[in-house]
């Protein structure tokens, strides 16, 4: 039987020494009047042992002694397949022989050092096996129904992962084109909480627990993160919590869940576009000062005017007129204002502020998804941090703080930046509000208008201070 030898040179590995020269020395190694077959990859990487040569031999190994190469990494740089190949070669009584090195399977410390190498591989192979293991576990745990109350649209069953059954949700196929219908009346019109829940049930359509839906329910649906095709801005989103899966697998198709402190993606996929799910955040985030404030059967601002002398808020009452009343006076008689609060007044000067506003708002609007700069600044930032953290290797102690220093107000300015985009993708001032008739609109149609753009309005005796919040 012959000798197989087998060489390899990197196409960007110039330096290194040539195919002729490897097998000069590989000849060494022969008997005299050997027979030997030579298998060349001349500009393949040795990262893996997929090339073209290399499989060409393991296939016809049956039909050698011996393999030599100039050096071990000839073969690869990959320590478990290195591992993968010696146990082929052990099972096809092929010795490993490298020429450069004292790896010689024909001698005993030969043997001994495949035998430490075979040891870390196998390390290795546990190592990541046990990594497997856990994601999958982790992914399990979060993904699957962990008792108690079903979330709105969901069925439990089971799938079998490592021999067992897990518990994993599924969605009811007709509550899909119901949960999609919620988050789009909540991001893309002026429809409250309040307006959808009585949508819901005037529809016959029970929550998960069988009950009338009411505004918490709603908030409850539009909150959770089981329903988003979970993408790179999802995960920015929850930039605080630990993630069990790598950001590359964030691509919008998995749902995720929380919990504990971790996010992890489901195995169920989500249903709700990552953009109307982020719109629906911001519009709760916005009006959660006023989700559970009693609204006045009067006026619109009822929620907004605070006292300008004491802060405290002003309650609206009618008698023939709409009139003020600051609870801070009639309350706790800590306000020592005297004047009258004439609220139809303050209707007026609102309103011809909020329509300015929504003017404003039609000539900015169509830069609103002009986030390209933004991204270019991140990906900017990204290269910087990148550059830096190379440069730590080679760095002595006190240039490594300098270093870490920089890394951090980089991370810093990265986050600031990727708040923007998220905020500019999901802001809720859209085309739908900039071109609403406001003065047409109905109390209940103005009271969200006003709450989505106004912070508090700060009512003095003869002038009024309107907070915006955009």
């Amino acid at each position: 039987m012959a000798v197989a030898i087998y060489l390899r040179r990197s196409l960007f590995d110039q330096d290194s020494l040539s195919i002729e020269t490897q097998l000069n020395y590989c000849k060494q190694k022969l008997l005299p009047d050997e027979e030997y077959d030579v298998y060349e990859d001349n500009g393949y990487s040795g990262k893996s042992l997929d090339r073209p040569q290399m499989n060409k031999f393991i296939q016809n190994m049956n039909k050698y002694t011996r393999l030599i190469v100039f050096k071990l990494d000839r073969c690869s740089r990959n320590l478990l397949d290195f591992a993968n190949l010696l146990d082929k070669l052990q099972k096809n009584n092929v010795q490993f022989i490298s020429a450069t090195e004292n790896l010689d399977t024909t001698t005993p410390t030969g043997r001994a050092m495949i035998n430490i190498i075979a040891t870390f591989a196998q390390l290795e192979r546990e190592t990541i096996a046990e990594r497997v293991r856990v994601n999958y576990y982790q992914r399990a745990l979060d993904g699957r129904f962990l008792g108690g109350t079903l979330q709105f649209g969901f069925v439990n069953t089971n799938v079998i992962i490592d021999n067992k059954k897990v518990p994993i949700l599924r969605y009811k196929e007709e509550t899909i084109p119901i949960i999609q219908e919620i988050f789009n009346m909540y991001a893309h019109t002026q429809k409250s909480l309040g307006d959808i829940s009585r949508h819901l049930n005037n529809n016959n359509i029970k929550s998960c627990q069988g009950a009338n839906f009411d505004s918490s329910k709603v908030s409850r649906v539009l909150r959770n993160p089981l329903y988003v095709k979970a993408d790179v801005d999802i995960y920015n989103y929850y930039s605080e919590y630990t993630k069990t899966n790598d950001i590359s697998e964030f691509i919008g198709v998995n749902a995720c869940n929380i919990y504990s402190d971790k996010l992890t993606l489901t195995y169920h996929e989500g249903i709700i576009d990552s953009d109307v799910w982020l719109k629906c955040q911001y519009k709760l985030n916005k009006n959660k000062s006023i989700i559970n404030k009693r609204k006045s059967q009067y006026s619109w601002l009822s929620t907004l005017m605070k006292c300008k002398y004491c802060g405290r808020k002003i309650s609206v009452c009618k008698n023939k007129k709409l009139y003020g009343i600051c609870n801070g006076k009639y309350l706790t008689n800590e306000c020592l204002r005297t004047d009258t609060i004439y609220v139809d007044e303050v209707h007026t000067a609102v309103a011809e502020e909020i329509i300015k506003k929504l003017d404003e708002l039609k000539k900015v609007k169509v830069k609103k998804n002009d986030d390209n700069d933004i991204k270019i600044q991140i990906t900017k930032i990204d290269n910087d941090i990148q550059s830096y953290t190379e440069k730590i290797l080679m760095a002595n102690e006190t240039v490594m703080k300098i270093i870490n220093e920089k890394i951090d107000e980089l991370t810093k300015e990265k986050q600031m930046l990727m708040d923007k985009l998220l905020q500019e993708k999901a802001n809720t001032i859209g085309d739908n509000i900039a071109d609403v008739d406001f003065n047409g609109l109905s109390l209940e149609e103005k009271r969200d208008i006003a709450c989505i753009l106004i912070d508090k309005i700060i009512v003095g005796s003869d002038d009024i201070n309107i907070i915006f919040r955009v």
